[in-house]
């Protein structure tokens, strides 16, 4: 994708073909992103993603505004006529229109389809089952959430949808380490000690591993830890740059480095780490 800075240099020109990738950073039809890569004068032009939409059917929208400007109509007519009909009434009709209008611009493929030389991908869930102070934190702050839910009426419900999602987020925290919550915990973690304990395993049967997280407090308290028992890491969060990011990429796939911490925000897409295995 061209760079934002140099996009006005493009103004004279006009390209045969314009190709994107990763083409979820233009689901905002709003961003600079986004109306950079629009303002190309080009004859044809493709999109690839792995997520043609994420959240909202506006996303979507924005992607066919790149492809044929004014397919999909204008964003106004679009929500009117598709997007509300879609998401808030749950219209058949308006859903397969959109179907029959998008169907013969998209092209899916499955890794399967086209990777065919990749094994197989195993998933094992495992549980950490909880125990001691972690326990009784958790079941209270379940049952604080029953008794403000319990006094609320439907109107107080639909108004504090936020504050119930923070709550929410709150008890996934308590799993995952209460002292992400409460500063003066000192006690177990079961999942941060079956973390370890599966890290460790991996480490000694000569793998590297990739950490992903969605909360980088769980990242750095798995850090300290690893730092304690002589386990080297790389860690890539939102705050690191561009270049940093690159070169963190580049070293785990050469050298000798153990673990790769990953936040989820900042290592959804473009990463290639193949040296995980």
């Amino acid at each position: 994708m061209l760079r934002l800075q140099n996009s006005n240099e493009y103004e004279k020109y006009s390209f045969q073909c314009e190709i994107i990738d990763e083409a979820q950073f233009i689901k905002n039809a709003n961003t600079q992103a986004a109306k950079a890569v629009k303002e190309i004068q080009t004859g044809f032009r493709l999109a690839l993603t792995g997520t043609p939409v994420e959240n909202r059917l506006s996303e979507l929208w924005s992607i066919f505004d790149y492809l044929m400007p004014g397919f999909l109509y204008s964003y106004k007519k679009f929500r009117e006529e598709v997007e509300i009909p879609v998401v808030q009434n749950s219209d058949e009709d308006a859903m397969k229109r959109l179907q029959k209008m998008i169907r013969p611009f998209v092209l899916r493929r499955l890794k399967k389809e086209v990777l065919t030389d990749l094994p197989d991908k195993l998933e094992e869930n495992m549980f950490a089952q909880l125990t001691g102070e972690q326990q009784k934190l958790y079941d209270a702050h379940v049952k604080r959430m029953m008794l403000m839910l319990d006094k609320q009426s439907e109107e107080e419900f639909k108004s504090s949808k936020i504050t119930i999602l923070a709550e929410l987020t709150r008890l996934r925290q308590i799993c995952c380490d209460p002292s992400l919550v409460f500063e003066d915990y000192k006690g177990d973690s079961a999942k941060k000690e079956m973390c370890l304990n599966m890290i460790r395993n991996a480490v000694e049967g000569g793998h590297k591993i990739l950490l992903f997280s969605q909360f980088t407090t769980m990242m750095d308290h798995l850090a300290k830890r690893l730092e304690e028992e002589k386990i080297s890491y790389y860690m890539l969060t939102g705050s690191v740059s561009k270049e940093k990011r690159a070169q963190m990429v580049e070293s785990f796939n050469k050298d000798d480095t153990q673990v790769f911490c990953i936040s989820l925000k900042a290592g959804g897409t473009g990463l290639n780490l193949t040296a995980a295995a």
